[in-house]
């Protein structure tokens, strides 16, 4: 019999082996010594040694299936709440704006002062209103007919939900002047705008520069969002686009963004694009047709439509 023989190890050396294999994370897209196919053998321990493969690959799938349909509710819900305070907010806003307007033309208002108080009170009520109609349309479940839009009413539909965010943040729109209309799904593609955006402020705490630029192509639209923060850096770029992978987790991070951003886009056959900024920073490049194919608005959840390039060479 010239069958090689397996060294034979004691039980206390097989269980050490399997802890050290499944000590390393079951959600990591690098392999894993247990998910390597095992060499094939007849003898019993080849066989545990497959039974195991075949264990963890499982279980693997099951706890990434567990924890993206656990997300996908967490999302569902925030939606929801943020409808509902939409609701909640728009309500006593127009209650408000309305008798500000019959106070403004009541009889014992007629000073310049106290007129021009109230118009600024009703500016701002109005200003609140428009927040809450934006975070109502964000927020409500659109169904995935695609229609005719325009992405600069996107863009400054997710600008006015972030002003807030934006402060200490100078922002600047570079806006084709005859931007031709896409075919989209309105709500998702705010989505996409939402995320990208939010990263651009993510990474400048102190302070920055946000850029938003668009440019009628050929056979679609590009849109750049440029941001003046410190970039990618090189040992991050091949996770930055691994599901769950964050560099957020003390403010709530959950890596959930750029996958939502990549399924979004393949629904629309989009491109993702980032890449360093000419003078420092990262452009994240999103590019449209102007008439996705019928397969795209079937669905499509491929991440082949994104790209992160390498650092920019001296």
């Amino acid at each position: 019999n010239n069958r090689p023989i397996m060294p034979k190890k004691t039980q206390s050396e097989v269980l050490g082996d399997l802890q050290e294999e499944t000590d390393s994370s079951l959600f990591s897209n690098a392999v894993c010594p247990i998910f390597a196919e095992p060499a094939h053998s007849q003898d019993e321990l080849g066989q545990l040694l497959l039974t195991l493969h075949s264990m963890a690959v499982e279980l693997n799938k099951h706890r990434l299936a567990e924890n993206r349909l656990l997300q996908s509710e967490k999302i569902s819900s925030l939606g929801r709440l943020a409808m509902g305070l939409a609701h909640e907010i728009n309500n006593p806003l127009a209650n408000a704006l309305m008798h500000l307007e019959l106070l403004r033309h009541s009889e014992g208002v007629a000073d310049s002062g106290t007129l021009t108080r109230l118009k600024t009170i009703e500016s701002n009520v109005t200003r609140a209103m428009a927040i809450a109609k934006d975070l109502l349309n964000f927020s409500r479940a659109e169904s995935a007919a695609f229609t005719e839009l325009n992405i600069h009413d996107a863009l400054d539909c997710v600008l006015s939900l972030l002003e807030h965010r934006m402060r200490s943040i100078r922002v600047q729109t570079f806006y084709c002047l005859e931007m031709p209309q896409v075919s989209g799904i309105g709500s998702k593609l705010e989505q996409v705008f939402m995320n990208l955006i939010q990263n651009a402020i993510d990474a400048m705490p102190q302070g920055g520069d946000l850029l938003l630029m668009t440019e009628a192509l050929d056979h679609g639209i590009m849109v750049t969002v440029r941001d003046s923060g410190p970039g990618i850096p090189p040992a991050l770029r091949p996770k930055v686009l691994e599901t769950f992978f964050t560099t957020r987790h003390a403010s709530g991070g959950i890596g959930l963004g750029l996958t939502v951003v990549q399924s979004i886009l393949a629904q629309h056959r989009g491109t993702l694009i980032l890449t360093d900024a000419p003078e420092g920073g990262l452009d994240a490049i999103v590019t449209l047709p102007y008439r996705p194919t019928s397969a795209a608005q079937d669905g499509a959840n491929g991440t082949e439509n994104t790209t992160v390039l390498p650092p920019a060479t001296a």
